[in-house]
């Protein structure tokens, strides 16, 4: 589940949206309420929710905390002796976190004199090349050294044709990707790699980054993280000034991705303008693995329209079977300007709008 975004209705913060799998939910001072994702449209659903689309999310303040200013002082204060003269390598997606992180590691090097490579891993076939061009971009900004490497396009191929599109449960891509930044590490033999997770994102980063926390630290072991402890607001706001906006951001969109995550909303997944290197690929994927596994419970107009390749058969065949039972409607694009109100709130982007 994703955290909350807050939205503003010109300088004023108004209320906070969020997306679940197939919901849009807007939870505002008095009410919070529910829109199921039906094409171009969400339309307003007042049954229950089941386990699968409810956790409770974190909810950020409405205004940036941190300045990347701070987060620099701090970190050099901590650390500068440890990070002097090292070399460290940033795991680089170009989506606000990663941004802002590299935003304060770049600072931090000039200040520290250390060897700052940032790594962009591209996967093929299901991620648009605009993420690979947007990386560049904010890369050459800042003037960071970028790698970049791909997965292996012929072990992509080969887990389409076995698996199937990654769907949560079964997510094969995440271990491409991890395998190929395995090699990038190994050629660049860095002291420290930076890692742009965040605690309040998900309950397993709660737990996994709480120890840092404990410890008042930025670094653990070999890896740094200097965003870990940061709200969605903070980073906005850093990578946002910096001029570092993925344009996903300012259409709407809420994460940066690849286009086909098991992971994405259906609001997100027509919302994405951004087409993959071959979509027809894509779609003859899905129709064989709904063919095989999915057939004997939903129609395949029903299973591709509704995306629900991102869940397991069984699963899939109880969303199905969900509707919509209201009748208060938001639109795409009203939708897109709850998600990308931040992006255009000139208290995260200050004197460098995007």
């Amino acid at each position: 589940m994703m955290e909350r975004y807050p939205v503003y209705r010109g300088d004023s913060h108004c209320c906070y949206v969020r997306t679940l799998p197939d919901f849009l939910e807007v939870t505002g001072p008095q009410e919070e309420r529910h829109y199921f994702w039906l094409g171009g449209e969400g339309v307003e659903y007042s049954g229950p929710l089941t386990r699968l689309y409810w956790e409770e999310p974190h909810t950020p303040p409405p205004w940036p905390r941190v300045t990347l200013e701070e987060r620099v002082r701090l970190v050099a204060e901590r650390h500068g002796d440890r990070l002097r003269g090292r070399r460290v390598m940033a795991d680089f997606s170009g989506g606000k976190d990663s941004a802002a992180s590299l935003a304060i590691l770049s600072r931090l090097s000039e200040e520290l004199g250390f060897k700052l490579t940032a790594v962009y891993v591209h996967m093929p076939y299901l991620e648009p090349s605009r993420n690979l061009d947007v990386a560049e971009r904010e890369a050459e900004k800042l003037g960071v050294d970028l790698l970049v490497v791909e997965a292996d396009r012929k072990r992509v191929l080969y887990y389409l044709s076995r698996e199937g599109l990654p769907r949560r449960g079964r997510r094969w891509c995440t271990y491409l990707k991890t395998r190929a930044l395995r090699g990038a590490k190994k050629k660049l033999a860095p002291d420290y790699e930076a890692k742009a997770e965040r605690m309040v994102e998900a309950g397993k980063r709660m737990k996994r980054l709480s120890e840092m926390l404990r410890k008042d630290t930025f670094l653990e072991g070999p890896t740094i993280n200097v965003v870990y402890d940061l709200e969605l607001t903070d980073v906005a706001a850093i990578a946002g000034r910096a001029g570092l906006v993925h344009p996903d951001y300012l259409d709407g969109v809420p994460r940066v991705s690849c286009k086909y995550c098991p992971y994405r909303s259906l609001y997100e997944l027509e919302a994405q303008r951004s087409e993959v290197e071959d979509e027809a690929l894509v779609e003859e994927v899905a129709y064989r693995q709904w063919r095989l596994y999915y057939s004997a419970r939903v129609s395949w107009e029903e299973y591709w329209s509704r995306h629900l390749w991102r869940f397991p058969p069984t699963l899939a065949a109880i969303i199905a079977g969900a509707e919509p039972t209201g009748r208060d409607r938001v639109s795409l694009e009203e939708a897109r300007e709850l998600f990308s109100s931040i992006w255009r709130n000139p208290r995260f982007y200050g004197a460098s709008k995007p």
